[in-house]
């Protein structure tokens, strides 16, 4: 019977040993879930916060050309075709070139080559996506635009009106593009701001 009663004692405090380092593993388990849950958490809030911060210099950019290129487009269907070559240069007197910037994608691209994208709200994902895919046919276009003005002579009197055409309207698919652009701007930082609040 003493026999037993250690035993029996020997069983419950080896069940209880047991119970301990189970309770413990699982508690190291959560714990380590926890972490890598705020890792994960504020990798994609890092990351959301560089595409915000790309996203409104990109929009600042835009901002600083789309009064010009409608200033540009307005004056070019006024304009009367010139007859000398000082009255070419007088018509083109406002004329500063294209001034089409640079947009940047730096942040999107590295959130999805790292993988963090997996984590952003799929609603915002989409938007992002379809951003940055506008963005990039907005760049291919001024490459393109700028290319077709690269060797015209703007003090011909001959090519001015083919000239004037051209520009005008390259400066009308700019200011639609970036009306649009400015409106994918929008709708993404509301994403943003209305998940980070």
């Amino acid at each position: 019977m003493a026999n037993e009663k250690k035993f029996s004692s020997y069983l419950l405090y080896a069940l209880g040993e047991v119970l301990l380092i189970v309770v413990g593993i699982v508690i190291a388990l959560q714990l380590q879930n926890w972490n890598e849950a705020n890792k994960t958490t504020e990798a994609t809030q890092l990351t959301i916060d560089r595409i915000k911060k790309e996203i409104l210099s990109n929009q600042k950019k835009i901002e600083q050309v789309y009064d010009y290129h409608k200033m540009v487009s307005d004056t070019l269907q006024k304009i009367k075709t010139p007859k000398t070559e000082e009255e070419v240069e007088s018509a083109l007197s406002f004329w500063r070139g294209l001034r089409i910037p640079r947009m940047q994608e730096s942040s999107f691209q590295t959130a999805i080559q790292t993988g963090v994208s997996k984590n952003i709200d799929i609603d915002l994902l989409e938007s992002l996506n379809t951003l940055y895919t506008f963005q990039s046919s907005y760049n291919d276009f001024s490459k393109t635009a700028s290319q077709g003005l690269y060797n015209k002579d703007f003090s011909e009197v001959e090519n001015f009106k083919k000239i004037a055409i051209f520009i005008n309207m390259t400066m009308v698919d700019l200011y639609y593009f970036e009306s649009d652009l400015n409106r994918l701007f929008q709708k993404c930082l509301h994403k943003i701001d209305s998940l980070t609040n």
